[in-house]
């Protein structure tokens, strides 16, 4: 993901981003099962997106989930063709305040609605009540890219060691890894590396690293 990201340059069109990255992943030896992107004007219409042949200038969202083993990983990634605006830096410090409120509440023996719960009040507590209206929040992953979408009310628990990949969204910014939950804690298993730019997410439970806007 990273080494796509890097290799995207203004004037590409979606479709050649979506090659890349698909080309990145089966050098991996992984095989992707699901490559969305989206870029500039698109970006904040579209929460799961489908690459066109629209050229991008300022910024563009890649997303994946491939598998390996049986195993499915799923993450999204941003790049920012120069500065990013104020109100674009607060968009996605709120966007990692939720993404690290959902991962923090989710425990072993907690519920999908008990955590669908913190999760409403996470986009509430950062500016965007609505918002998890507009798209599925993610939920339990491994042999699928979702094996169970979460939703309030929903009465199935965690489990020790199970994988999750929550996806929280407002327009024009979103967060998702592949996370184990262990008894130790959340465990991050696609972890931006360290020459990613990273952003720390403020929840109620503690802090977690999220991965930040990459600017070229």
């Amino acid at each position: 993901m990273e080494r796509a990201c890097r290799a995207l340059r203004p004037g590409m069109r979606e479709f050649e981003a979506a090659g890349i990255l698909d080309h990145e992943i089966h050098a991996a030896e992984l095989n992707p099962m699901v490559t969305l992107v989206s870029s500039d004007d698109r970006l904040p219409k579209f929460r799961h997106p489908i690459p066109t042949a629209a050229k991008f200038s300022r910024h563009v969202m890649l997303v994946s989930c491939a598998e390996m083993g049986g195993l499915v990983t799923c993450l999204t990634r941003f790049v920012r063709f120069g500065k990013p605006s104020a109100e674009e830096n607060a968009k996605h410090q709120a966007i990692c305040n939720i993404d690290a409120s959902i991962n923090l509440a989710t425990k072993p023996g907690r519920t999908l609605g008990d955590i669908f719960t913190d999760l409403q009040a996470a986009y509430a507590a950062n500016g965007y009540p609505e918002e998890w209206k507009n798209h599925h929040q993610g939920g339990s992953t491994g042999y699928a890219p979702r094996e169970v979408v979460a939703r309030p009310g929903l009465a199935l628990p965690v489990l020790e060691n199970q994988a999750f990949a929550w996806n929280p969204s407002v327009a024009g910014a979103k967060n998702e890894d592949t996370v184990l939950i262990a008894a130790r804690g959340v465990e991050v298993l696609t972890a931006h590396s360290s020459e990613w730019p990273t952003m720390v997410g403020q929840a109620p439970a503690g802090t977690l690293k999220r991965a930040d806007v990459l600017v070229v």
